[in-house]
């Protein structure tokens, strides 16, 4: 199954509640979509809470304008951390079909990259 881009409005800037920002102080994964010229175009991180929720938070860098989301996901009988990150998109203003509960994180970070980037896209990191 492939990712699509639905629609990509770059907003500007967000402000974060303090509880939100102290969350990334457990560990996390993070994927960081990287361009020819060394610049983060999008990172995606996430983190699991001790309740079990994974919470989402990605970035995307424009050339003008960027973005920032946050999403989370909780229960079970799905992959938290794509749906996490799915969410996390739809709030930094990027609707993404074919990803929520599927696993693929990674593919979505890619397309976003891509759509942002175009052939300046070079890779996408796991750290």
């Amino acid at each position: 199954m492939k990712v699509e881009i639905k629609k990509i409005e770059l907003s500007g800037s967000k402000e974060w509640s303090e509880r939100r920002q102290n969350l990334w102080s457990n560990q996390q994964r993070a994927l960081i979509a990287i361009g020819k010229d060394g610049k983060q175009i999008v990172k995606a991180q996430y983190v699991y809470s001790k309740n079990g929720t994974c919470h989402a938070l990605v970035y995307v860098y424009g050339d003008e304008k960027w973005a920032v989301g946050f999403g989370r996901a909780t229960g079970y009988g799905y992959c938290k951390s794509s749906h996490a990150v799915w969410e996390a998109f739809r709030d930094a203003g990027i609707e993404i079909d074919n990803l929520a509960g599927r696993g693929m994180e990674r593919e979505a970070v890619d397309a976003v990259a891509i759509a942002i980037a175009g052939d300046n896209f070079l890779t996408t990191v796991s750290v």
